[in-house]
């Protein structure tokens, strides 16, 4: 399935996040956002797992940084090493490189 990408250049930050899918599913979503944290976890609720801010880049941008940056992120390796979903759901968002092949 190919990810959704719409693309913003305004000065508001990017928010990655990380929930779980609701019960009957029992499973991981990652998404994008441009709204503040709290709402977001109040929109989520219990369910939200990792958050993180990315600075006022276009969308394809930040998605490119979040895939380069992750790596070293303690919180969400930890849950990487428990969730192979969770591998499966990043590697979909791999956009293609410059010259159009996955990365």
């Amino acid at each position: 399935m190919e990810p959704n990408y719409s693309y913003h250049t305004d000065d508001s930050p990017c928010w990655v996040f990380i929930c779980r899918g609701n019960e009957e599913e029992h499973r991981l979503q990652i998404g994008f956002s441009r709204t503040l944290p709290q709402m977001l976890a109040q929109s989520i609720g219990k369910s939200l797992l990792y958050y993180r801010q990315f600075p006022s880049l276009d969308d394809g941008l930040a998605h490119k940084l979040l895939l380069k940056n992750l790596s070293g992120d303690s919180l969400l390796q930890r849950i990487l090493r428990t969730n192979a979903q969770l591998k499966n759901l990043l590697q979909e968002f791999r956009l293609p490189d410059e010259n159009g092949s996955g990365q």
